[in-house]
């Protein structure tokens, strides 16, 4: 899924990068819920680095 945020980052939208990807089963739902899950993966790490710090 790194190409998905890759091409987010560039600004391109969700159904932008689903359109590019046209020739495969990529999804409006799945790249919504890789953009979740790492949101979700994200907020865990800041949350052990907080409790390590402490």
């Amino acid at each position: 899924m790194s190409f998905v945020f890759a091409q987010l980052a560039t600004g391109m939208t969700i159904g932008q990068v689903v359109q590019a990807y046209s020739l495969s089963r990529l999804t409006p739902e799945a790249v919504q819920e890789a953009i979740d899950f790492a949101n979700q993966a994200l907020l865990r790490s800041v949350k052990r680095y907080r409790l390590a710090v402490t």
